[in-house]
């Protein structure tokens, strides 16, 4: 199943820059960033079925499982979007710029996220060519609702 927020990029930095001084104007087709509020509303929106609170529960709780599986050290993989996986970097000393002085830098932790190959395709596609997601993927409404088979 392909989630598609209805967002893209600016093309250049410049535009990115200027997306971010001006004011987001709903139906524009250009958003520099999608906040997780923006996000439960339009799944809402999508899906007048469920109540928003539902959505936003929904939401929460994966982002929740995400959470816990990179901090338990585990390699998330959404299908169609990417990888989120936990990198460490190993202690070591590092100098100050300004003095000069040695100083020791603990490890660290962080998230890196691939694209998956469906997302990079997406990404790399013209703009005639970009094709928004199905409303309604059937297949996965059906198991949502036990109407289908059981994702396993």
């Amino acid at each position: 199943m392909s989630v598609i927020i209805g967002c893209y990029c600016a093309a250049s930095k410049r535009e990115s820059v200027m997306a971010r001084r001006l004011p987001r104007q709903p139906g524009s087709g250009f958003c520099p960033t999608m906040i997780k509020s923006e996000l439960i509303l339009r799944i809402a929106e999508q899906n007048p079925h469920l109540y928003e609170r539902d959505v936003e529960k929904i939401v929460n709780t994966i982002l929740d499982r995400i959470s816990e599986g990179l901090v338990a050290g585990d390699r998330v993989e959404l299908r169609g979007l990417g990888v989120f996986a936990v990198k460490s970097r190993e202690a070591r000393t590092a100098r100050n710029p300004k003095t000069g002085a040695a100083v020791s830098l603990a490890e660290k932790r962080s998230i890196s996220f691939k694209t998956g190959k469906a997302m990079h395709v997406r990404l790399n596609a013209p703009e005639a060519s970009i094709t928004p997601a199905p409303e309604h993927d059937t297949q996965w409404q059906s198991r949502w609702l036990g109407r289908g088979p059981t994702l396993r």
